[in-house]
């Protein structure tokens, strides 16, 4: 249409003044009339005939032009057909295209005549008429024709989708100087756009941006830009830019090449069209250039909405809320200054895009939308559904608390609409769901007060009150938790008799409850006179209810029982009341727990006969089960034990069939009460050795039964393959024969077995085997004396005082070597007082007779210098001595070791702790006298398995 209008103008600018002037399609059709009469009359040789025949050619082709514009302002009544009129035009104009008087408007002619036979459909002939121009078979035409013929054909190949062919031709109508040029210049760059050349169509049109030329018309005052031009001009580069990669300077330079009017509408056209392409970071930069840049807070508020949409279109929910905030705040504010229609489309698409989000988050809601529902709601705090569905999505949430806010809001704001429009179902059913809702939410919240609020509303604002007995049990039940049993009870109670609420399955639970808040209150009276009422209020209950009366003090009784911190006089009080129970009419059940609570009060109270009594007479009970059977057989075994009576408690264990107790505890068991009864166990413990998978613990059984025996040696070698894999166990083991029977072969035997030196038992034994050569050897070199009787003597008794001294030494090597704290200990101080002693002998040796004082001194400085090697390594045991003292940790365990040791043991090693306290520092030395002082002892394996296991441990309870 663009087209059409420019070779209008250059047509309508070689007509004659006549055809400038403004006629309506009637004045045209008098003209033609008047014209047609002449041409009909004129004599065939009268050369102004073509002049006239000229006329109504651009008479025809004008009134065509002027009935369609006419026809679309509805001012057009039987008017002629303009195709008709334009078939009738180019007839004419081919009558009198050749003849040469008219050849100075030819060039006009050729272009309306092919103007009108694209009009009419003829596009081969317009497209030859156009060619004919362009290649010069058409002469004396002037370079505008040319150039319009080159821009006619390129929109015909144009439409024909032929881009590259109509790009050639456009490009080469410009270099006609046309005045058309702003327009050809815009179809080239749509060319390239339509060839997918997107970014060469933004370089045309920035082109065309940047010259006024191309976006000017003629006028009679010359050049003037066309601001309908600017316009389309700037949108056609907003929608070219809306096919590249666009960047904030993209953004910028649109908004600075668009008219003054329209350089924000533009940006957000761009900001549109992207999203509409799905480049949606590319719309927020250009959303938030026109945020940057726009000063109208309503127009600001309407993009912010839109930014909104696209941040979430990107999943950056945080941002698009605040884009919502801003938008909320600024409507909040000022409100929406748009007209009425707008600020309405506004609203919603601000709601849609929340609904949207919504569908989007629908499994998983986050944070950010229910704050956008909550942001919506308080700016339409009208829009009941928003609010409701706000509710909803903080449910999926699990936020409990939000959730039954929202829904309160809801039931608030169906109210008061239900005022203005009490006829209307839905609000009437949003406003029953919202109170039904908000109670959901609060019971999921486990918030006391907002639940109390929740149950309260419903109970004052429902009209249905379908839920009204539900949320007074409720109430009453919170009272029950918080533990005010009296109002709990009184709320329970009225509930269970009260008529009125009609039948529901929590009456009966509300009688129950009401039962148990008296229970907790411990009235057993009123207890009793309720369960009477309830036993005629629910008849089908009436057996349930009459046993609850006779059970109250069975259940008080059982309170006791389950309260730890009850005292002895309360257990006592519970046994008065369970005197008074009668078990007249009572069941099996009530039987059973009535012996269990009277067996359970006598274990209190440690009456043990009475405990006897009571199983014996649980036991007589039929219909008894087979765990209370043997729950009855286990007090009976426990007394038996507490009484001291183990011959009985191993006749009771023997008949016991205790499911609970595999044969490796069971045997243990029987092995135990065998030995406290004086009964030969070797049995049992050798099955508990063949029942067990444990190790250690067969070879406690094994080491208890070698202890036991005449023979411990001949038995614990027996044994070794299997006690050398608890090399611990062992040592503990041959050191207690040891203390008993003190066979050095057989426990150096023990000592060599791997691991057992590693553990402070083995290392005992292994002291008392090494510590005897320590103390013979030590005794020796103190005892021997340097003899200075003569030269002969001396030599002789120094060179066996030294030899002695190596002897104590390599004696001392081989202990530090079995790594042993208190061997090494022992033997560094033996070592180290025995070079100190050979140091002073040195030095105390007399002086050879006859000498100067000078050779006296120099003999003296000669016996120091030989005795210097001794000091000096006195010097550096004590050092190392200092080291093991300060080794605190090593330390304790000697003393624990002793401490828990058995007084055998402890004899054993008595001698060893007396010569450790004797080289000790003084406070070391008090810890260690203490320990040998303390009469305490530790448990000997013989008994070691029994402390393991003892039977009187509750095992059996």
């Amino acid at each position: 249409m663009k087209r059409f209008l420019i070779i209008a103008l250059f047509i309508g600018s070689t007509f004659p003044a006549w055809a400038k002037t403004t006629m309506d399609s009637q004045t045209y059709g008098v003209l033609i009339e008047k014209l047609e009469g002449v041409n009909s009359k004129a004599k065939l040789s009268d050369v102004s005939r073509f002049g006239i025949k000229l006329r109504l050619a651009d008479l025809y082709a004008e009134r065509a032009r002027r009935v369609l514009l006419e026809k679309e302002d509805n001012q057009c009544k039987d008017c002629p057909s303009p195709y008709r009129d334009r078939i009738k035009s180019l007839n004419y104009y081919n009558q009198i295209f050749e003849e040469p008087s008219l050849i100075e408007h030819r060039g006009r002619m050729l272009l309306q005549m092919a103007h009108l036979y694209e009009v009419t459909d003829q596009l081969a002939k317009a497209k030859n008429l156009y060619q004919n121009i362009i290649s010069g078979k058409v002469q004396k035409l002037t370079k505008d024709i040319n150039g319009l013929a080159h821009v006619g054909l390129g929109d015909l190949h144009y439409k024909d989708g032929q881009f590259g062919t109509a790009k050639t031709l456009f490009t080469k109508a410009l270099s006609f100087n046309i005045d058309s040029a702003g327009y050809t210049a815009s179809k080239i760059a749509w060319c390239y756009f339509n060839l997918g050349d997107a970014k060469s169509a933004v370089n045309w049109q920035t082109k065309i941006l940047q010259s006024e030329s191309y976006l000017s018309r003629s006028t009679s005052s010359g050049l003037e830009v066309d601001e309908s031009i600017h316009m389309d001009a700037a949108r056609d580069l907003a929608t070219f830019l809306a096919q590249t990669p666009v960047t904030k300077n993209d953004v910028v330079q649109l908004f600075n090449l668009s008219p003054e009017d329209h350089k924000l509408d533009n940006v957000s056209y761009l900001a549109e069209e992207l999203e509409r392409l799905g480049k949606t970071p590319s719309s927020l930069i250009a959303w938030r250039y026109y945020l940057e840049n726009q000063p109208h807070t309503s127009r600001k508020l309407k993009a912010l909405v839109y930014v909104a949409k696209v941040q979430l279109v990107l999943n950056r929910e945080q941002s698009a809320l605040g884009d919502m905030t801003e938008a909320a705040q600024i409507w909040q504010k000022t409100g929406c200054q748009l007209d009425a229609d707008e600020c309405k489309e506004l609203q919603d698409q601000f709601r849609q895009t929340i609904i949207d989000w919504n569908q989007r988050r629908k499994n998983k809601p986050s944070p950010y939308l229910v704050k956008a529902y909550e942001l919506f709601t308080k700016t339409f705090p009208k829009d009941i559904d928003m609010i409701y569905w706000a509710a909803q999505t903080a449910k999926k949430r699990r936020d409990y608390a939000q959730s039954a806010q929202f829904f309160r809001q809801t039931s608030d704001l169906a109210r008061q609409l239900l005022s203005d429009n009490s006829d209307s179902v839905k609000i009437k059913n949003i406003a029953e769901g919202s109170l039904l809702g908000e109670v959901e939410m609060a019971e999921a919240s486990k918030d006391s007060k907002l639940k109390t609020q929740a149950y309260e509303n419903y109970l004052k604002h429902s009209t249905k009150k379908e839920k009204q007995f539900e949320v007074s049990y409720q109430l009453a039940y919170m009272d029950y938790e918080k533990r005010d049993y009296k109002t709990a009870a009184d709320k329970f109670y009225k509930l269970a008799v009260d008529t009125k609420l009609g039948s529901s399955p929590l009456k009966k639970k509300s009688a129950d409850l009401a039962l148990d808040s008296l229970a907790a209150l411990k009235k057993e009276d009123t207890l009793s006179e309720w369960a009477d009422q309830f036993s005629r209020v629910f008849p089908a209950a009436a057996l349930e209810f009459r046993s609850i009366a006779r059970k109250s003090r069975l259940n008080l009784v059982a309170v006791k029982l389950n309260d730890e911190k009850s005292e002895k006089s309360e257990y006592k009080e519970a046994q008065s009341h369970l005197a008074k129970v009668s078990l007249q009419g009572s069941s099996d059940k009530e039987k059973i727990a009535y012996y269990k609570n009277k067996t359970l009060l006598a274990l209190k109270l440690d009456q043990l006969n009475e405990v006897n009594d009571a199983a014996s007479g649980l036991l007589s009970l039929k219909g008894l089960s087979k765990n209370d059977h043997l729950w009855a057989q286990k007090q009976q075994l426990i007394v038996a034990q507490k009484q001291k009576r183990f011959r009985r408690a191993y006749q009771l264990a023997k008949k016991i069939n205790d499911p609970a107790l595999n044969p490796e505890q069971k045997s243990l068991q029987l092995a135990l009460l065998a030995d406290l009864a004086n009964i030969n166990s070797k049995k049992h413990y050798l099955d508990f050795i063949k029942y067990t998978n444990s190790y250690e613990k067969a070879n406690q059984a094994r080491a208890h039964l070698i202890l036991k025996s005449r023979y411990p040696w001949n038995e614990l070698k027996k044994e070794l393959s299997s006690l050398k894999k608890t090399p611990e166990l062992l040592g503990r083991l041959a050191l207690e024969v040891y203390a008993k029977y003190r066979n050095q072969v057989s426990a150096e035997l023990i000592i060599k077995q791997p691991g057992v030196t590693r553990y402070a038992a083995g290392r005992s034994l292994q002291r008392q085997l090494v510590r005897p050569s320590l103390v013979a050897k030590s005794r020796r070199i103190e005892s021997h004396r340097v003899s200075t009787k003569s030269d002969y003597l001396l030599k002789k008794t120094l060179k066996q005082h030294i030899d002695l001294l190596k002897d104590l030494e390599t004696e001392t090597n081989k202990i530090i070597a079995l790594n042993d704290w208190i061997l090494q200990i022992i033997a560094l101080n033996k070592l180290a007082e025995q070079n100190n002693r050979l140091a002073e002998i040195i030095e105390q040796l007399p002086v050879p007779r006859g000498l100067s004082d000078d050779e006296n001194a120099k003999y003296k400085g000669l016996l120091a210098q030989q005795a210097q090697p001794f000091k000096t390594t006195n010097d550096s045991i004590r050092k190392k001595l200092d080291q093991f003292w300060n080794n605190q940790s090593t330390f304790e365990a000697v003393i624990e070791n002793y401490k828990s040791s058995p007084r055998p043991i402890k004899n054993l090693m008595k001698p060893e702790m007396q010569e450790l306290a004797k080289y000790a520092p003084f406070f070391k030395r008090q810890a260690i006298l203490s320990a040998i002082k303390n009469n305490d002892e530790g448990q000997s394996l013989e008994h070691g398995i029994q402390a393991r296991a003892n039977p009187l441990d509750g095992r059996q309870k």
